[in-house]
């Protein structure tokens, strides 16, 4: 649950940061957090993977969340930066394992990438509402993607901690 001082940080996180960093920075931080999810799973084996507490998401479901949210992020940046929807094959949905959702998430990120830098030059009139913190145009996507997968590293590290509790 996000308190009101949290959303009000991520909000003004996502307009100032969007608004003052260049494309291609964007882009690296969006990448160090991908890849910092991919290193906290790297060693897990798939059992590991698939324990959570009860009523809570295990670690599988968490990647494969980041990796089918990734064309939706990708279509509302295409729209407002271009004003169309975007038409791309979809990613083969990979086997329920980390290792092959690391891989399809690293692809993922590879054409969310490809895309931003793509429109780099668009303008940023265009918004869309993100239903918790208000109207974002593409670029404060672009970043509202790198919280997303921020949170569910914190969520893969909280699971990793208690896989790691003696007596669970």
């Amino acid at each position: 649950m996000v308190t009101d001082q949290q959303h009000e940080e991520v909000t003004s996180y996502l307009h100032t940061q969007a608004a003052k960093l260049s494309v291609e920075q964007v882009l690296e931080k969006r990448a160090q957090e991908v890849e910092a999810l991919l290193r906290s799973v790297a060693g897990l084996s798939d059992d590991e993977a698939r324990w959570a507490p009860e009523g809570e998401w295990d670690t599988v479901t968490i990647l494969q969340h980041v990796f089918d949210s990734q064309p939706d992020y990708r279509q509302r940046i295409a729209r407002l930066a271009t004003g169309l929807e975007l038409r791309e094959a979809p990613i083969a949905a990979p086997v329920a394992t980390v290792q092959a959702l690391s891989a399809g998430i690293r692809q993922q990120l590879q054409r969310s990438q490809a895309l931003i830098r793509s429109v780099a030059d668009r303008p940023t009139d265009r918004v869309e509402d993100s239903e918790r913190f208000g109207d974002l145009n593409w670029r404060e996507w672009a970043l509202f993607e790198r919280v997303h997968v921020k949170d569910h590293l914190l969520q893969v590290q909280a699971l990793k901690a208690q896989l790691d509790t003696p007596g669970r």
